[in-house]
């Protein structure tokens, strides 16, 4: 996920602004020299904070999260916050208490329809859709340690 036209704030940080259709809506403070920015676009997603493909990533980061049966796509590290004039924020660093993830579902030929981030314990939850309902995102921010837990009522 890419987001364009950044605003440069008064201690340096960049504004990216994440509101729209198949977005989190949350508004993006990042350093310019984090590695999520590049050729000043803000990058998410595609930078992953946990291990790459070769060594398991997306496997893994779903075992650690206890989210085996879903898509998780990206996880990305920060501090949520909501502005005074009531925006919801993220600013992103690496050493954040909070983490963002990005659950992809649906699609042609994908039966999954994610649905599998709990809304209940999340900071913030979206659930970003096509008209049709058929394709879109789940993004939901929780605290950093944040493991989903299940109960035998949950089977």
């Amino acid at each position: 996920m890419t987001f364009e036209n950044s605003i440069e704030l008064g201690d340096g940080t960049l504004y990216f602004a994440g509101f729209g259709k198949y977005m989190p809506n949350l508004g993006f403070i990042v350093d310019p020299k984090d590695p999520h920015v590049k050729n000043g676009m803000l990058t998410i997603f595609d930078v992953l904070d946990h291990p790459t493909q070769e060594e398991g990533g997306n496997r893994k980061l779903r075992e650690e999260l206890n989210l085996r049966d879903s898509s998780i796509t990206g996880r990305v590290f920060g501090d949520y916050f909501v502005s005074k004039k009531g925006t919801k924020m993220f600013r992103i660093k690496a050493d954040g208490k909070d983490q963002l993830l990005c659950d992809d579902w649906g699609g042609c030929f994908n039966d999954y329809r994610g649905g599998v981030l709990p809304q209940e314990g999340s900071l913030h939850y979206r659930r970003a859709s096509s008209n049709g309902g058929g394709c879109g995102c789940d993004y939901a921010v929780y605290p950093r340690d944040w493991k989903r837990t299940m109960t035998v009522d949950d089977l």
